[in-house]
C-alpha cells in the first residue's frame, strides 16, 4: 500500500509540475504575441514575474531563467523570457548611462557595482595605470545600449583614476622632479651616488 501511495504521490507531483511549467510557457508565449498584456513585475531582489508566474531573475544586465523540472522546450522558453526582459535591460542601460559617479562602487575584489548590483569587472590594461572594465551582460544588452554603458563606465574609471591617484599619475611625467626623485619616478632608471 505504501509503495502504491508513493507512486501516486510522485505521479501527482509530476503532473502538477508539468502543469505549472506549461502555464508559465503559455504566459510567456502569449505575452510575445499580445503586446497589450501586463508588463513583467520586478521586485527589489530582481525576481521577475509575469501574471503571477516566476520566470527568472535579473542581476545588473544578466538574466537567469527560473529553473524547473521537466522543461519541455527550454530553448524556446529561454528565448521568450529573454524577449520579455529585453525592455527592462534597455531601461537599465539608459539609467546607468545617466547615473552620477556616486552610484558606482568598486569593491576590493575588482567588481564594479551600480546601485548594489555587479555590472562590470576590473581587468588589466596595457599599462599599470590604465586598467579596463569588462561589462557583465548577456545578449539582451547589445548594440548602442552596450556602447553607452561601456562609455559611461569608462568615463567613471578615468575620473576615479584621475582623482584618487592624481599624485601617482603625476609621477608618470615628472617635470618638477630632479636627481634621485626623478630616478624613483622612472622605474628601471638607476641613479648613482655622488
Amino acid at each position: 500500500t505504501r509503495d502504491i501511495e508513493d507512486r501516486l504521490s510522485d505521479a501527482l507531483h509530476e503532473r502538477l509540475t508539468q502543469r505549472f511549467v506549461d502555464r508559465r510557457t503559455s504566459v510567456l508565449m502569449r505575452h510575445l504575441r499580445d503586446r497589450s498584456m501586463a508588463t513583467p513585475e520586478i521586485n527589489d531582489r530582481g525576481e521577475i514575474s509575469l501574471e503571477g508566474h516566476h520566470i527568472g531573475s535579473i542581476q545588473g544586465f544578466r538574466f537567469t531563467l527560473a529553473r524547473s523540472d521537466g522543461e519541455t522546450d527550454a530553448k524556446a522558453l529561454a528565448s521568450a523570457a529573454a524577449q520579455v526582459v529585453a525592455p527592462e535591460i534597455a531601461k537599465r542601460a539608459d539609467r546607468l548611462a545617466g547615473a552620477p559617479n556616486e552610484e558606482f562602487v568598486l569593491s576590493t575584489d575588482g567588481q564594479l557595482r551600480w546601485r548594489g548590483e555587479v555590472v562590470a569587472n576590473l581587468a588589466e590594461g596595457e599599462q599599470l595605470l590604465t586598467p579596463r572594465l569588462i561589462v557583465l551582460a548577456d545578449d539582451s544588452l547589445s548594440g548602442p545600449e552596450l556602447e553607452r554603458v561601456q562609455d559611461r563606465l569608462n568615463l567613471w574609471l578615468r575620473h576615479t583614476i584621475n582623482t584618487q591617484l592624481e599624485s601617482i599619475m603625476q609621477l608618470a611625467e615628472p617635470t618638477d622632479l630632479d636627481g634621485p626623485a626623478r630616478g624613483i619616478a622612472y622605474p628601471g632608471v638607476r641613479t648613482t651616488a655622488p
